[in-house]
């Protein structure tokens, strides 16, 4: 009797229990039924997946778009854009050799990007400058590469070009790049790759525009509220080429040893990428304006094109001799 009893108690035990793991496990209808209700379609690439991130491109499918989505993308990307800003901008100002050391020993983190900080240092130092303009404190600089027909000379017509906004942009990504080659070549031992050279060199000009910019807003209100009159900006362009030449040695010494030789040597490599600068904007000035300007022009037209070939062809050899001793010392250390 006993026997029988605990005989269907087992089996109503074993019912229950295989009745009740039936329920839990879902059937292949079940499970498809919910898996195509959870699976979504990328709008971008067009995978089929379940959740919020596509894992093929990583676009995130969400709802409609709100005015809170826009208004929090905008923050979300100034964010980003100023991330490390004020450790980049204060680090390099009060202590240049340690924020270099820690950024190529791989401490990054904290700073931003050589090439981000150089991005918002020209958007800086323009804003600055047109600012400046706009409150009328100083004079504007030229915002075109047009030649006006009221310069007669051709080196009147080159100055114009070179104090225009887009020659200050185009120069200072380019200058940053010099310098970082030269860096690598003076500063071998401390630069192993000419990527590291390159992060100096971008780091160093693009804070030496951030001290331009901050230099502005000390200089020109003084000088105009002194002279009662907009201020030449050519004086506060002056005041920027003696910081982005003497900044660059005073971070070297900092960086690369604190020894006279080290501020000589950052010295030399910044005095010489101001040169090549100079030379390789020279040579686009004068052939810009050779092809561009109604005075010239007219100077072709009356059959003075040898005079014309020869002077800006004088000037564009003489602007190539930096360059080509550069490139022959590079050569010499290369093939030597």
């Amino acid at each position: 009797m006993s026997a029988s009893t605990s005989s269907q108690d087992a089996s109503s035990e074993g019912g229950s229990t295989d009745q009740k793991h039936s329920s839990e496990v879902e059937s292949p209808d079940d499970r498809a039924a919910e898996t195509a209700t959870d699976s979504v379609e990328c709008p971008s690439c067009g995978r089929t997946f379940s959740g919020t991130y596509c894992p093929d491109c990583g676009e995130e499918v969400g709802g409609s778009l709100t005015v809170g989505d826009v208004a929090g993308d905008a923050f979300r990307e100034m964010s980003e854009i100023g991330g490390g800003l004020p450790a980049t901008l204060v680090g390099l100002t009060i202590r240049p050799g340690e924020v270099l050391e820690e950024y190529l020993s791989g401490a990054r983190r904290q700073y931003m990007s050589p090439g981000r900080y150089l991005v918002v240092a020209v958007i800086l130092f323009l804003g600055v400058t047109q600012g400046l303009t706009w409150l009328g404190l100083q004079e504007p600089l030229v915002d075109s590469a047009m030649i006006s027909e009221e310069s007669t000379r051709f080196m009147g017509e080159v100055n114009q070009l070179t104090q225009s906004q887009w020659y200050t942009l185009v120069t200072v990504f380019v200058q940053a790049g010099i310098l970082g080659l030269l860096f690598w070549r003076i500063f071998g031992e401390e630069l192993r790759r000419g990527a590291e050279a390159l992060a100096v060199g971008v780091f160093l000009i693009a804070h030496a525009s951030m001290l331009s910019a901050g230099s502005k807003l000390l200089l020109v209100p003084s000088v105009s509220l002194w002279k009662g009159a907009a201020v030449d900006p050519s004086i506060s362009l002056s005041v920027g080429t003696f910081i982005s030449f003497v900044y660059p040695g005073v971070a070297a010494y900092r960086g690369f040893g604190t020894s006279w030789s080290s501020l000589f040597k950052g010295l030399l490599g910044s005095m010489w990428a101001y040169i090549e600068i100079a030379g390789i904007g020279g040579i686009g000035a004068f052939w810009y304006v050779f092809f561009t300007s109604p005075n010239l022009r007219k100077t072709l037209e009356s059959g003075n094109e040898v005079a014309a070939f020869t002077v800006v062809g004088g000037l564009t050899v003489v602007c190539l001799l930096p360059l080509l001793l550069h490139a022959g010392m590079e050569a010499y250390y290369r093939l030597r």
